[in-house]
């Protein structure tokens, strides 16, 4: 077990992009901290708004911050420039519509991690742009997890496998440059679950924090990086990416416990199906791309089809359509059913 240095601080890793309306807030929020020893790093992401200016003008104000501009690539790619000018051991994210309330930071209690194979997590809410509570809020209990069991403990007691958001969490750099961690840029949806997934399996320890500090605001009319539809093609390519690291996580952790396994094949293996099919009958409309992309599915099911148990008589009808039907008379069910 590696010890950490003698450095604390926190780099706060932030895309930028359409965030006009919300950044000044969220800098504001950091700069507002009770634990002073933090680094902003603002990554523009080709954004065509005055959200690169706004950021650099709180550039020029505080010589924590830093910004880089770079041409559009999404999420991922933003997040990896953040972990790559990272020169902390410890990091987390931040969305650019999103606030943090002034304890947040200090909440990571980062003098408690003394190894670098650690994840830190604690939990945010929900809100609107007035800060009313939408309803989805997580809040967990203050705690350790460590030995034998801890992944699977921390799975069942504070439902930490579906916690994939690229927030409430305290990432390790030297971890992450060890093991060549970094978010994956062909997908541009759930790359944070999947980081997420791909860092845990490296750690033996995981600290869980009370209290819901980060404001994870909601705006329909504003189209972030966080908040857009899918291509059948991306879901695709997530629904290939999330299955093979939970699965290791599965296999290098020996899970068993029946709750555990149920949630995490329902969510990498049965809602990567309905997302999938979903937008493959919203969006295309060749009868033969599609078919050929259930003949696809089909073979992913054979394999995963004891792991694939969606809840209902309609969605289990599904899971035999895909497996047994005619692929022709089958995607003429779901065009109807998927209108």
């Amino acid at each position: 077990m590696s010890l950490i240095s003698k450095d604390t601080d926190i780099t706060i890793i932030i895309p930028v992009y359409n965030a006009e309306k919300s950044i000044a807030d969220c800098i504001e929020s950091i700069m507002n901290q009770t634990y002073r020893n933090w680094k902003l790093i603002l990554v523009d992401d080709g954004t065509p708004d005055n959200s690169g200016i706004i950021c650099n003008e709180y550039a020029l104000k505080d010589n924590r911050i830093r910004v880089v501009h770079q041409k559009n690539g999404g999420p991922g790619k933003a997040r990896n420039t953040g972990i790559e000018l990272c020169d902390t051991l410890w990091f987390t994210f931040i969305d650019a519509d999103d606030k943090i309330m002034p304890t947040y930071l200090e909440n990571f209690h980062v003098e408690t991690c003394k190894s670098n194979e650690i994840l830190s997590v604690q939990g945010f809410k929900r809100v609107d742009l007035q800060g009313n509570l939408l309803g989805e809020e997580f809040n967990f209990t203050e705690g350790i997890y460590s030995g034998d069991l801890f992944l699977e403990t921390s799975f069942i007691e504070n439902s930490l496998y579906n916690y994939g958001q690229s927030v409430g969490k305290l990432y390790n750099k030297a971890l992450c440059d060890k093991f060549n961690v970094r978010l994956n840029t062909e997908i541009h949806w759930s790359e944070d679950h999947l980081f997420y997934l791909q860092y845990m399996i490296h750690v033996n320890e995981i600290h869980t924090h009370a209290g819901s500090l980060y404001l994870y605001q909601f705006d329909e009319s504003q189209p972030t990086l966080t908040h857009r539809l899918l291509s059948y093609k991306e879901a695709l390519k997530i629904f290939h990416s999330i299955y093979p690291a939970a699965n290791a996580l599965v296999k290098k952790f020996d899970l068993k416990d029946d709750s555990v396994l149920q949630k995490i094949n329902y969510h990498s293996v049965t809602a990567g199906f309905s997302l999938v099919i979903w937008n493959l009958y919203r969006e295309e409309e060749d009868k033969c791309i599609r078919m050929q992309v259930l003949r696809n599915l089909r073979g992913d099911m054979n394999e995963m089809k004891n792991k694939y148990n969606p809840n209902g008589a309609m969605a289990r009808l599904l899971k035999y359509a895909i497996l047994y039907l005619p692929v022709s008379f089958l995607d003429t069910i779901l065009q109807k059913k998927c209108k």
